[in-house]
């Protein structure tokens, strides 16, 4: 019967193993230090004001650069210096004063630099921005005050041209009717007559994919008697649009290019030693196959059609997907991984004895699929939709999400406890210890210390997983924390060494617990297991761990000197007869003579 490598490899290349795993995640954190540029980048942009002239000429669009551009109303330094400059355009223009609903804030990008136009490119991944409405608040004037649970109606359209269009010609992507909640704070001049309120940013629209060169976005406010009341006097709208780092885009899916097809023939080559065996898959072989599938999954760098033949707004959807497969699965592998350490005595190798532990997994799983589904999902057709926008949706969402983070902070503790079992139930064995044979006493200590290491390894890759996932999840939507554009910043190095350590984690997995080639070499001198004592045979509770560790035993002491040891053992053999007692005299001779030719 065979154990496993992290049980049977020889401390040397055990090491080895450790420094070559170590080097490759400094290697990963180095790659995004030094050569990957930051993960996202941003442009804020302040509206334009232009006026639509043939009121409400919805199939027209509006824009201040390129042929057919409109003339902006120039900004004041308050409401009234802007009603001032829109009565004056209407006079220059020879037009009525217009009214709310005829003006139109323009907002085209990419912006110009240094007077030259730019392009979006494709390997901007995903594209998404948050508007931050600007408004002011005037004693004399009524209405002009924005009470806590006032609402504004956006009437928005997107548009694209691409580098083979006609200057000034735009197409229509989507558009669309959203409100957003307005949460305002007031500040108030020294005399209190004036003020001005800061507003939360809110979310906008958010694209799955950059298939096109440059985007013009039309935003209109109307003003009825059902809608945009109690909104103050509106002054400006800003957008800042976010987008990943196109360099960012070219490290991340070479990371992926690299590490998938190691991963496949890691999968492929553990597939065929646990077949080799000839016995059925144990719990903890099905469960680090899964994993290794789920982030093979991950690891597919099917983003290179996102660039090239397949430029749809699901990717941010699928991305989103393939990012909680992987993390159910790593959740699940960990629950079995530290339950079948947990050395208490009791049955292992049952997938039932983890029910309760699954299902919370899984509830977490389905209740944050449920919310990106009813997101992500709607936005593939409308990407001006979010969950947070209606009150109802609101509360779904939210409930959601607080069911989710219940289920995970439970699950977080259930782990923490699990851990430290298994690390108490391996520890308490080292009582045993000093009634066994040196050479097995040898074995069982150094088996120890390696699993306490990897379970070790195993609490660091969980911790930095679920910090990976708190930053990218308040990263999500990409907000401005305060008034002076601060935003929640995490390097390149960060996201890399993350990913790397997932790699690495899951390759060390799939390696150290595949199953050893080294067998039980008979029934001969210290190797023969009916010779171990009781207190021996229960430091692994498996039958399979009590045979692999004799197995190992035997070896160890066999390949010191296999020429003496053979030599020793035969003379031993004649000299012992048909007597058991002089069966254990004769191994422990040929064990101290072994020890006498290692050192030499």
């Amino acid at each position: 019967m065979a154990g496993v490598v992290l049980e049977t490899l020889s401390t040397r290349k055990l090491v080895c193993f450790g420094i070559i795993l170590l080097l490759l995640q400094v290697g990963c954190f180095l790659l995004g230090g030094l050569i990957a540029p930051k993960p996202y980048a941003h442009e804020d942009m302040l509206g334009n004001k232009c006026v639509d002239w043939d009121a409400n000429d919805t199939d027209k669009w509006f824009f201040t650069r390129g042929p057919g551009h409109c003339k902006p109303v120039a900004d004041g330094s308050n409401h009234f210096e802007f009603i001032k400059n829109l009565h004056q355009l209407a006079k220059d223009e020879g037009k009525r004063v217009p009214n709310a609903s005829q003006i139109v804030f323009n907002f085209q990008f990419p912006l110009p630099r240094d007077n030259m136009e730019f392009s979006m490119s494709a390997l901007f991944q995903e594209m998404v921005a948050v508007v931050r409405i600007e408004s002011q608040y005037m004693k004399s004037l009524p209405g002009s005050e924005i009470k806590p649970d006032s609402q504004i109606e956006l009437h928005a359209r997107l548009g694209y041209r691409d580098d083979s269009d006609p200057p000034g010609v735009w197409h229509e992507m989507v558009q669309s009717r959203e409100t957003r909640s307005l949460r305002c704070q007031l500040e108030q001049s020294a005399d209190g007559d004036t003020g001005e309120y800061e507003c939360e940013p809110q979310p906008l629209f958010s694209l799955g994919s950059v298939a096109h060169a440059q985007y013009l976005l039309n935003i209109r406010v109307p003003v009825t008697d059902y809608s945009n009341k109690n909104i103050g006097l509106l002054r400006d709208i800003s957008v800042v649009e976010f987008h990943q780092n196109g360099g960012f885009t070219l490290v991340w899916l070479g990371m992926k290019t690299a590490l998938f097809p190691v991963l496949c023939g890691l999968l492929i080559w553990f597939c065929w030693r646990v077949r080799a065996q000839a016995r059925p898959w144990t719990l903890l072989e099905r469960s680090a196959l899964g994993l290794g599938i789920a982030l093979s999954c991950l690891n597919c760098p099917v983003e290179w059609l996102s660039l090239t033949v397949l430029r749809a707004p699901v990717w941010l959807l699928v991305s989103d997907l393939r990012h909680g497969m992987f993390y159910s699965g790593l959740l699940a592998f960990w629950i079995v991984f530290t339950g079948e350490h947990t050395m208490d005595g009791g049955p292992k190798n049952r997938f039932m004895l983890y029910w309760k532990q699954f299902l919370g997994v899984a509830v977490a799983g389905a209740c944050l699929l449920i919310f990106d589904l009813s997101e992500r999902g709607v936005q593939i057709y409308n990407p001006f939709y979010t969950v947070w926008s209606t009150p109802d949706a609101s509360r779904f969402a939210l409930a959601s999400m607080i069911i989710a983070g219940i289920s995970m902070a439970a699950y977080a503790l259930l782990l923490l406890v699990l851990i430290v079992r298994a690390l108490r139930g391996i520890l308490e064995k080292r009582r045993h210890l000093p009634s066994l044979p040196q050479a097995r006493r040898l074995f069982y200590s150094g088996a120890i210390v390696r699993f306490c290491v990897f379970l070790g390894y195993t609490a660091l890759c969980a911790a930095l997983t679920v910090a990976f996932y708190i930053v990218m999840e308040l990263d999500e939507s990409h907000w401005k924390w305060s008034e002076e554009g601060h935003s929640l910043e995490y390097s390149s190095a960060f996201v890399t060494g993350v990913y790397g350590m997932w790699n690495v984690y899951v390759c060390a997995i799939i390696i150290l617990y595949a199953p050893s080639t080294k067998r039980i070499a008979g029934a001969s001198g210290i190797g023969d297991a009916a010779a171990v004592p009781t207190e021996a045979a229960n430091l692994f509770t498996t039958e399979s761990d009590q045979q692999v560790a004799y197995s190992c035993a035997s070896e160890r002491v066999r390949v010191l000197n296999p020429g003496s040891a053979a030599a020793a053992g035969s003379a031993a053999a004649d000299s012992a007869g048909a007597s058991a007692s002089s069966a254990v005299g004769a191994a422990s001779e040929t064990l101290a003579f072994v020890q006498k030719a290692a050192q030499d």
